[in-house]
């Protein structure tokens, strides 16, 4: 692998960018940050790590003629969502191109649809979260339209509300009307590979040791992780990892998410607002603890870019497959 400081990976690119990308970018950049919360130091971001990866994995996105799947992957709370918004900005307004950014937290399975899985396989499917708990029948459908796109339909990408576990309604879903030259496709588990049968054989959290002493509800997850995720998994050309410090970190960042969404429903309650406490957070961050885990050990070897993530959470050293 190839590892590169922040200027270094500026600079490799530096001399070919040409002048009207930053004129075009800078303010639109500037107006995204404000628009999600973010210092406008970030702005430092577009030299140092979008257009150069722009250039390392989309300058040649033409030669196939279909839209490239770049795959952005990493733990809760590393940014997932921010960097893919971020480069999704500088692709469309530095570059011109046709971007569609999909969550794979949106394709999650409804909360009806959890609660049979529950019923029927085990309890702690009702939990959203884990390989299992996706509509990955409607991903696979949703890609391959965007892949093979008609220019008299259109395609239609679902949304899921978190703050009531459960799917928006269809005429809340993003809906799409041009192929794009490139889809973002991010989430914390996408990529992932599944675990050993010897992996599996004894409990890494007391959620498993109460909840999961014979092993149904791992092996499960592991079943799907290796079946039909790995079928949706394959279509990503690249795959770019944001790599956390530790797990430990995960937790603290997974809390600064919630208190995110508790701002943005102020008004909400216990019946309707299903916006986490700290101890809910520790609770469902276990149902995921064995598969984080297990991807901090193997993305690395597998990611075409790994970013790291600072425990302030700047992106510091690039590494290039």
């Amino acid at each position: 692998m190839e590892k590169f400081s922040r200027q270094q990976f500026q600079d490799k690119y530096k001399s070919i960018v040409p002048p009207n990308v930053m004129e075009n970018l800078l303010s639109k950049f500037q107006h995204k940050l404000i628009d999600l919360n973010l210092p406008l130091e970030m702005a430092l971001d577009i030299e140092q790590i979008y257009i150069p990866l722009y250039y390392e994995d989309l300058a040649n996105k033409h030669e196939t003629g279909k839209p490239k799947i770049i795959g952005i992957c990493g733990s809760q709370g590393s940014g997932k969502t921010t960097f893919t918004e971020l480069f999704k900005t500088t692709l469309e307004k530095g570059f011109g191109l046709k971007v569609v950014s999909v969550s794979i937290d949106d394709f999650y399975l409804t909360q009806s649809e959890r609660i049979e899985l529950s019923k029927t396989i085990h309890p702690l499917l009702k939990t959203r979260g884990v390989p299992g708990t996706h509509d990955v029948s409607m991903g696979l459908d949703i890609f391959l339209k965007l892949m093979q796109f008609n220019s008299e339909q259109e395609v239609h990408i679902p949304r899921f509300n978190k703050a009531i576990d459960d799917r928006f309604p269809q005429k809340y879903w993003n809906v799409i009307r041009e192929q794009p030259d490139a889809i973002l496709f991010e989430g914390w588990c996408v990529g992932a590979k599944p675990q050993s049968a010897d992996d599996l054989a004894s409990p890494v959290n007391q959620l498993e040791v109460e909840f999961d002493s014979d092993g149904t509800f791992r092996n499960y997850v592991n079943h799907k992780l290796s079946t039909s995720y790995q079928q949706w998994f394959s279509m990503i050309d690249s795959l770019i990892l944001l790599r956390v410090p530790s797990f430990e970190k995960i937790l603290e960042w997974r809390y600064l998410q919630e208190e995110k969404l508790r701002k943005l429903h102020p008004q909400g309650n216990s019946d309707t607002n299903k916006i986490m406490s700290k101890a809910e957070i520790e609770f469902f961050v276990s149902h995921f603890e064995r598969l984080t885990k297990h991807m901090l050990q193997s993305m690395p070897q597998q990611a075409d870019y790994i970013i790291d993530i600072d425990e302030d959470h700047s992106m510091e050293t690039i590494w290039i497959h």
